[in-house]
């Protein structure tokens, strides 16, 4: 059913009003707005991150494991003319009181088989990570039965960083990789919610991570910033609600606006204008649709 769906009609990049408007914004604080709630993250640090968290759940699981299975075999019995002992599988401990005529002369501690255990648990730990690890992943692929959250990484003009964002899609083709964007984008430019995208997990992500669109809606993506604090930014947003689209505020000071393939956007541009000629609002438009060019 999809096989040719790259072939649709809606071609889209940034339009004439694109990103980089923001950045002469900047003396009025807009890096700053945007920063407050953003969802960056550098990808060495992502992968350190990542390496950390592993490592810190391996090691913690391997105490665990190596402290019970300890305390469970070992034995005390050199009260009793018996023996001490201490290690699973291999005991890396021993203590003799009393006689005994047919003992050995190794007792005492042994530090190769404490290595020894402790190396076995180890590797314990990571085979139960390695098997959690994968059980998560099938999970984060389905959540809330049709819906999965896909990650968009990409650089951003306004920040000047590698920046991440994850956004909500239904399932369109499992099999295939098809999901459509159930949100509208906050940062991530060229593309726009309803658009049909190829996404597949990525093992240093750990989640679903986009890769291509492969098909256009038709919608348009708005990112607005309020320039002018004395004024009330959901009274901004109502504004555009009025005019047919909706949107999302990030904080009080940024909002990301989706234009529907069906509305005209000559009202909606004309708004635009007005209220940044006011020093209202300052707006870019990363996602464009052809329908919307003017």
């Amino acid at each position: 059913m999809f096989d040719n769906i790259n072939s649709g009609a809606f071609i889209r990049r940034g339009g004439p009003h694109t990103i980089i408007k923001f950045k002469r914004l900047c003396g009025f604080g807009v890096k700053e707005i945007l920063a407050l709630s953003r969802p960056t993250t550098n990808v060495t640090r992502n992968v350190i991150a990542n390496f950390m968290k592993t490592a810190k759940s391996t090691i913690i699981l391997t105490l665990i494991i190596f402290i019970v299975m300890t305390l469970l075999t070992m034995k005390h019995e050199a009260i009793s003319d018996g023996i001490d002992t201490y290690g699973f599988p291999y005991i890396f401990y021993e203590h003799f009181e009393g006689k005994c005529d047919n003992c050995y002369d190794d007792f005492g501690f042994k530090p190769r088989f404490l290595f020894t255990d402790f190396s076995l648990a180890l590797l314990l730990s990571y085979c139960v990570i390695w098997i959690k690890n994968k059980f998560s992943k099938s999970e984060m692929l389905t959540q809330d039965n049709n819906y999965v959250k896909v990650l968009f990484r990409f650089h951003s003009n306004v920040l000047d960083e590698e920046t991440v964002e994850t956004m909500w899609a239904t399932i369109v083709d499992k099999e295939k990789g098809f999901y459509k964007l159930d949100s509208i984008p906050f940062y991530a430019p060229y593309v726009a919610s309803d658009d049909i995208v190829f996404a597949e997990f990525d093992d240093q992500e750990q989640m679903l991570t986009y890769r291509k669109t492969v098909g256009y809606s038709g919608n348009s993506t708005v990112q607005i910033v309020l320039i002018d604090k004395s004024k009330d930014i959901n009274q901004i947003r109502d504004l555009f609600k009025e005019l047919g689209c909706v949107s999302e505020k990030v904080n009080e000071g940024y909002f990301a606006m989706e234009i529907p393939s069906t509305v005209d956007y000559k009202n909606i541009k004309k708004k635009l204008v007005e209220l940044e000629t006011q020093e209202t609002i300052g707006y870019a438009e990363p996602c464009l649709a052809d329908g919307h060019k003017l």
